[in-house]
């Protein structure tokens, strides 16, 4: 069996999440479990831990590594925008406020920052198009609890204020299935 690299696993992950019809994130699909548990074992792999993968194909506990990948570091300062224009200093410092508020990881942190860039690059036609998409994806992933789930995610950007909110909308992300998921997520370690 071929080696799994954290770039190759990197790769294959997002490839793998970017189907948005796909059995990852369809949870009535024949497959969904079996992908779910393929997707953490490459997530394993691409923070390190080698190839997460068993010879006879089953996926190895990542439960510690994903723990890892998901904990916020202890200081703010451990949020890295390579890339990223800030106007000064003090956007800067707010934007790893926000991050280190919200208890993200350095990961996720990473993940929405380049989400963020990418969208903010898009034309309108083509962020509303993926408003839409990301809309009827939540709407089946969340079935019933679509409304209370985006009633959370807007809780959480109320607490975060006014200027995460605008970034969000400034740069298109409010509406990215990605950071709709992640600051689920944080409302719901939250409580809120």
């Amino acid at each position: 069996m071929e080696e799994i690299t954290p770039e190759t696993a990197k790769s294959e992950a997002a490839e793998i999440m970017a189907d948005r019809d796909g059995a990852y994130w369809n949870k009535g699909h024949h497959a969904h479990t079996e992908t779910v548990e393929h997707v953490s074992s490459l997530m394993a792999a691409q923070h390190g831990d080698g190839n997460a993968i068993a010879e006879d194909g089953d996926s190895t506990v990542v439960d510690g590594l994903m723990t890892d990948a998901m904990t916020a570091p202890d200081q703010p300062s451990a949020y890295d925008f390579k890339g990223v224009q800030f106007d000064d200093e003090i956007q800067e410092d707010t934007a790893r406020g926000w991050f280190y508020e919200a208890g993200l990881s350095v990961d996720e942190q990473k993940m929405l920052t380049d989400r963020a860039i990418g969208l903010s690059k898009k034309s309108a036609a083509e962020n509303q198009q993926m408003a839409e998409s990301s809309s009827r994806s939540l709407q089946r992933l969340w079935g019933d609890g679509f409304d209370q789930n985006v009633n959370s995610v807007e809780r959480v950007i109320d607490h975060l204020g006014p200027q995460f909110r605008s970034a969000l909308v400034n740069s298109g992300a409010n509406n990215d299935f990605s950071t709709i998921t992640t600051l689920l997520r944080v409302a719901k370690s939250k409580g809120m």
